[in-house]
């Protein structure tokens, strides 16, 4: 499907087509079929438009140094693996969550624990997550 149509398209038909894209590929994505790229950043931009408002936010964050925090989208360039979630408002909780889970020194399961929390919260708030390939 072509970038114009896919911007056409509502969220529940975004996500109708990553889920065919994932039965398609076993479950996974692929280096082969990058579609799944376009379908993520088109879901950002009709996020923002169904729901008013758009933040962007990565569960791993590599860079130590790095700020915790969500960034609004303002139809900024977003690149491939960038961001993991999108939500319909800055969420002080979901922040918190994601501080707390990239101090160093975790157990595996505190970690696994973390993540679910923060998995629950990004749904509670009404996000979405974000694939890529």
């Amino acid at each position: 499907m072509e970038l114009k149509e896919l911007d056409e398209l509502s969220l529940a038909e975004l996500e109708k087509l990553e889920r065919i894209y994932f039965i398609q590929h076993d479950g996974w994505t692929t280096e082969f079929d990058k579609s799944i790229n376009d379908i993520s950043r088109v879901k950002i931009k009709q996020f923002q438009k169904e729901r008013g408002a758009c933040y962007l936010g990565r569960i791993n964050e590599y860079d130590e140094n790095a700020e915790i925090k969500l960034t609004l989208y303002e139809r900024q360039v977003v690149y491939n693996f960038e961001y993991t979630f999108i939500v319909p408002h800055d969420d002080p909780k979901l922040v918190e969550l994601l501080k707390k889970y990239h101090k160093r020194g975790n157990s595996p399961d505190l970690t696994t624990n973390q993540i679910t929390e923060i998995t629950n919260r990004i749904y509670e708030t009404g996000g979405m997550f974000l694939y890529w390939s």
